[in-house]
C-alpha cells in the first residue's frame, strides 16, 4: 500500500488536508474538519465517500457524493450495489437510522 503525504493546514475556521498536487484530499477521514463540527471528504479534489456521507454539517444534514457528483439515497445504493445487505447494515454504511429509510422498489 502506498504511502500518503499529506500539507495539513490548521486555522481557527478548519483543518484542511491536501495531497503532493495540492487537491484536497484525504483516504483516511475527512479532508476539511470546520470548528463548528462540519466535515466533508474529499479524494483528488472531488467531493467522495462511498462509506458515509461526503458532508456531514454541524446541524446533522448529511450529503452523499461519489467523484463529486451529488446523489441521493436510491442513487447511492445503486452505485454501491449494496444488494443483499440488511436494512441495519444500509443504514449504517449511509451514517443514518434505519426509520429514515426511504427505499423504494423500481
Amino acid at each position: 500500500m502506498e504511502t500518503q503525504v499529506y500539507t495539513v493546514t490548521v486555522d481557527e475556521i478548519c483543518t484542511v488536508w491536501r495531497n503532493a498536487k495540492g487537491q484536497l484530499h484525504r483516504t483516511d477521514g475527512p479532508a476539511i474538519e470546520f470548528s463548528n463540527g462540519s466535515k466533508e471528504w474529499f479524494q483528488n479534489d472531488m467531493l467522495y465517500r462511498t462509506d458515509g456521507p461526503a458532508i456531514e454539517l454541524a446541524n446533522g444534514d448529511k450529503l452523499w457524493y461519489i467523484d463529486g457528483d451529488l446523489l441521493d439515497e436510491s442513487e447511492l445504493l445503486a452505485k454501491m450495489e449494496m444488494k443483499g445487505l440488511t436494512m441495519d447494515e444500509i443504514a449504517e454504511k449511509l451514517g443514518i437510522p434505519v426509520s429514515q429509510l426511504n427505499i423504494k422498489k423500481v
